[in-house]
């Protein structure tokens, strides 16, 4: 099975490449990456289109294709090829690999025969994943295509050919139904996550982490998600001199392809830089944990990145990586009350953090409401939607309003159901007085 894997040459720079399992790069997908968009896409970008380009080689194997093959002998998908590739793009990546690893060896069966019941039954991705999907999948047919065709002598009509294709593909993106209310994907309710804080605190005797250094750095890398809304890239990217010890802020800087990260997969920042205001309390236990914890693990003082890992071995004391957060430190954390936290991910921090900040925008402007002479006099007024967008585009990181909608979406819901609730309450008071005066 081909893997990813993220070259790192000597000017920093992360190049991700698909490598078959004869160690040998795939032609097309380097040939496509180089040409481009190894000059206009960050190393995560260039990852995850690599990733949506296997899940299209995964349908060449559940339908024995080899579309490069059939593009050098002149041939092109047709429409009930985009079809099939339409509904396979719909479907979980994991779902379909289990499909295919149940079947044994040289016995890859035809899509309908591994799913008789139909695709619509497996596990789905979000709109936005498979709307990528599609496009990503279309961009490469459409370089490859016009790449291997252009020395035909009927290329001009080839090119023809190859643009319409290129166009149903993408057009199947509106086939999709744009809006489903059932889809919660931003992240569980606040309480669980309140519930979470509590058990990884590092003074909770049922934290899941034993030694006691290791359960302290666990603890502030949560404390920051929960209290910054950062992305767990933006965290992992921290130096210490990112760090305001004297003004409490916590500082987001882009720091692509930088020489002194080690990690082959380096964790940046995704959005604009910023600095974060946070309590001194957070700040003081930074400062302890630089001071006291990470200065005696060994190689930790050889680079500037704050969280390192502890556990003894080829790695100690190197900044942690994506996969191990993700796998060591919160999956560790989830597998100890599945139950409860489950649902809880790196980037659902971000969401409940936005959904805090608009419980604390409302209690502020309800403050201001119930006592408008008392703000008068201390400067206060409220904050309007226009300024709520912008602070939250400031506290983010985000370039446009559209992120600010998005993660405002529970909040929002929220009040529409208080509103049609408030509204159903008054229904029923006065159609229960009219019947009263009825019956008087």
């Amino acid at each position: 099975m081909s893997k990813i894997t993220h070259l790192v040459f000597q000017s920093g720079e992360r190049y991700p490449a698909l490598i078959h399992d004869d160690g040998i790069p795939d032609y097309w997908v380097t040939l496509y990456v180089t040409a481009k968009l190894r000059t206009s896409h960050t190393a995560n970008a260039i990852e995850n289109i690599i990733r949506n380009i296997l899940h299209f080689k995964l349908w060449e194997t559940i339908e024995q294709r080899d579309v490069i093959a059939e593009i050098i002998d002149g041939q092109l998908p047709q429409p009930d090829d985009i079809y099939s590739l339409r509904d396979h793009c719909l479907v979980q990546t994991r779902s379909l690999k289990r499909m295919l690893e149940s079947k044994s060896e040289g016995n890859v069966a035809k899509i309908d025969q591994l799913f008789p019941t139909g695709r619509k039954t497996l596990p789905r991705v979000r709109k936005s994943h498979y709307a990528n999907r599609l496009t990503h999948i279309a961009d490469f047919i459409d370089f490859t295509a016009k790449c291997i065709m252009r020395r035909r002598s009927d290329y001009i009509q080839k090119t023809e050919e190859i643009n319409s294709v290129v166009k149903l593909i993408k057009a199947q993106k509106k086939k999709v139904n744009k809006h489903n209310p059932t889809d919660e994907s931003e992240a569980p309710p606040p309480e669980v996550f309140e519930s979470f804080m509590e058990f990884v605190s590092d003074k909770n005797p049922d934290n899941p982490f034993q030694d006691p250094s290791i359960r302290f750095r666990n603890s502030l890398i949560f404390q920051i998600l929960y209290d910054t809304g950062c992305r767990s890239g933006e965290l992992l990217g921290l130096r210490i001199d990112d760090i305001d010890f004297i003004n409490n802020r916590i500082n987001i800087v882009r720091r692509h392809d930088t020489v002194d990260d080690w990690r082959a997969r380096q964790p940046v920042a995704k959005t604009l830089e910023r600095s974060i205001p946070v309590k001194s309390e957070l700040i003081a236990q930074l400062r302890r944990y630089i001071i006291e914890v990470r200065a005696n693990v060994p190689f930790a003082t050889k680079h500037p990145y704050i969280f390192v890992s502890h556990k003894k071995g080829k790695y100690q004391g190197h900044p942690i990586s994506n996969s191990n957060f993700r796998d060591r430190i919160l999956g560790a954390a989830k597998k100890k009350r599945p139950e409860l936290y489950q649902g809880i991910t790196r980037h659902g921090f971000r969401h409940n953090f936005n959904y805090r900040l608009s419980i604390k925008i409302d209690a502020f402007n309800k403050s201001v409401d119930k006592d408008g002479e008392k703000a008068k006099a201390e400067g206060k007024s409220r904050i309007t939607e226009a300024q709520e967008i912008q602070i939250r585009k400031e506290i983010n990181g985000w370039s446009s309003e559209g992120s600010a909608h998005l993660y405002n979406r529970r909040h929002i819901r929220e009040k529409a159901q208080l509103l049609m609730l408030s509204d159903m309450d008054q229904q029923f008071n006065s159609t229960t007085k009219g019947i009263d005066n009825e019956t008087s």
